[in-house]
Parts: C-alpha cells; structure tokens; sequence
C-alpha cells in the first residue's frame, strides 16, 4: 500500500510539473503578441492603453463604428505605420492588422479629410512596455 502511494503522489508530481510548465509557456507567448480592438467612430478613437514590457507585437481589430471612412496612422513613435501607411476602413467594416512594436510612447489619428477628422479630435495615444525617468528610456 506504502509504495503505491509513493507513486501516485510521484506521478501527481509530475503531471503537476507539465502542468506548470505548460503555463509558464503559454504565458510567456501571450505576453510577446496582444490584441486589441479599436473602434473609430465621428470624431473618436477608443482609449487603447497600455501593453505589457514584454510584448513585441500588438494584432489591433479596428472597427469603423461611424458613418463615414475613417483610418488608423500610428504617426509618433518607435514604430510608425505599416509601409502602406493609413490603414483605410469603411462605415461598417472592420480590419485586422498586425504590427512589430518596439518598447516606447505612441500617437494614433485618424488623417481622413487632409486632417480633418484629426483636428476634430480623432486622436489617442498608447504604450508598449515601462518607461523609467531615471534614465529617460523605455523596456
């Protein structure tokens, strides 16, 4: 009886281990892609906040919640928009788009109508990572 008890709580521990290292892996590629959604709308761009030290890649849904065109140029920071610039999206539609992100502050505006929508307040801003004013960097 002794030694089937050992090997059962020896086997728990194992399966234990897996379990945890299971976790531990999926976390650390949770951390390095996120997602999220941004909904545009007349004359707004949803809050995106803040993303974690160790993400190098942010899949953003956007959702054009409004009834006219709207686009999404990240126009300040470490990484600006994709090469094709101004990602366009119909009323109605939504469009998916993946960046490479580096650590660091970033503005986001939507440059319909040459900046129109812009200076009506179609603007938010969001970071990737910690910024440390003792040293005036980001990781």
């Amino acid at each position: 009886m002794r030694k089937r008890v050992i090997v059962s709580l020896g086997a728990a521990s194992l399966m234990a281990a897996g379990i945890g290292g299971v976790a531990v892996a999926t976390a650390a590629r949770e951390s390095a892609t996120a997602k999220k959604t941004v909904t545009l709308t007349e004359f707004k761009i949803s809050k995106i906040g803040s993303f974690s030290s160790g993400t190098s890649s942010v899949t953003f849904t956007l959702k054009n919640g409004g009834k006219f065109p709207h686009n999404f140029v990240v126009v300040s920071g470490p990484t600006k928009s994709p090469a094709a610039g101004a990602i366009q999206i119909s009323p109605g539609k939504s469009k998916t788009v993946t960046m490479s992100l580096k650590p660091g502050a970033y503005l986001v505006t939507c440059q319909v109508g040459k900046g129109y929508h812009y200076s009506q307040g179609m603007v938010t801003s969001f970071t990737v990572g910690t910024f440390n004013p003792s040293t005036g960097t980001w990781s």
